[in-house]
């Protein structure tokens, strides 16, 4: 499934700054616990020793796909966990040697290539690999998921409208998500909104389905001023991934443009960073420093997020 986020928290600023400050929407008692090490390096451990696991099948067998595969998809969930693109590197290029030891011919692991590459930024290269399970004889339901998720990126909306309208099944989870997004890219957020809820309800046992979409209808109720259904969809992430660092980035900056609690905002934020060293943060820390006149602190911050251009 792919983990985009249909709203950046950095344009949420406008729409959270115009809301009444009457009434304070975030108390620390409902997210203290999330701000304990203790999440994030209890997952970590878990992915450790399945990396490890995994290496060690590869040692004893080198030839085999499945043992790069499994690894490949290890070092890919650690960077989702920490932001570490050496891993995400490191997952492609392990998938990429999988790949390769079926000839390019299993559409299954193009389709996971091409995923990553969107994540990498890299969408040619994601149309391409598309374009190749295709002619693997991959399933036409994902050529279109991942068609029309490539051309969006690529500004081909006309290109990306016609593999949307190729699903036959609207009412499924896959085709609401995207259903949303172009809703949302027509800027028709309230129906954006009501498709995601619908997709919300669709999501079955999967945990990672019902987290992904509720993360998203945070970013998507703060967009429309729906303040505190966007406080609650985070906290309803948290309970279920403790250690979800872009749900607690949303309620840093709830606590910093609705509720005008600088200090909650930076202590959020500042334990984020401390295992997510991720750009957009720097970005909040100046927004914040820039809200108080504090220039110097300002520049600094955005000097570090372009260190990451």
């Amino acid at each position: 499934m792919k983990t985009w986020t249909l709203i950046s928290l950095f344009f949420l600023t406008v729409t959270f700054y115009s809301c009444s400050k009457k009434q304070k929407i975030t108390a620390e008692r409902d997210y203290a616990q999330y701000l304990d090490g203790v999440n994030f390096n209890r997952q970590e451990d878990i992915l450790k020793k399945e990396t490890a696991f995994w290496a060690e099948r590869l040692k004893k067998d080198s030839a085999s796909y499945v043992n790069l595969m499994e690894l490949g998809r290890c070092f890919l969930a650690e960077f989702k966990l920490n932001a570490d693109i050496g891993k995400l590197l490191v997952g492609d290029s392990l998938i990429k040697a999988a790949s390769a030891r079926l000839n390019h011919t299993e559409s299954d692991i193009l389709f996971v290539l091409s995923q990553n590459s969107i994540t990498r930024h890299h969408f040619k290269e994601a149309a391409m690999l598309n374009t190749d399970a295709a002619n693997a004889g991959g399933s036409n339901f994902t050529i279109c998921l991942l068609g029309f998720d490539v051309n969006m990126e690529l500004g081909n909306y006309d290109i990306a409208l016609q593999q949307l309208e190729k699903l036959k099944d609207r009412q499924s989870f896959d085709y609401l998500i995207r259903k949303a997004k172009w809703e949302d890219h027509l800027g028709n957020l309230d129906l954006a909104i009501s498709l995601m809820e619908e997709a919300a309800e669709k999501t079955g046992n999967s945990r990672v389905a019902a987290s992904w979409v509720q993360s998203n209808l945070g970013d998507m109720y703060g967009h429309a001023g729906q303040i505190e259904k966007s406080y609650q969809s985070y906290l309803r992430v948290l309970k279920n991934e403790p250690a979800n660092f872009h749900c607690l980035q949303g309620i840093a900056w709830i606590a910093f443009s609705h509720d005008g609690d600088i200090a909650a905002a930076q202590k959020i934020i500042s334990f984020i960073l401390r295992y997510y060293p991720e750009p957009g943060l720097y970005l909040q820390l100046a927004e914040i420093a820039a809200s108080e006149g504090r220039s110097g602190e300002q520049k600094m911050y955005e000097k570090k997020v372009s260190g990451y251009r």
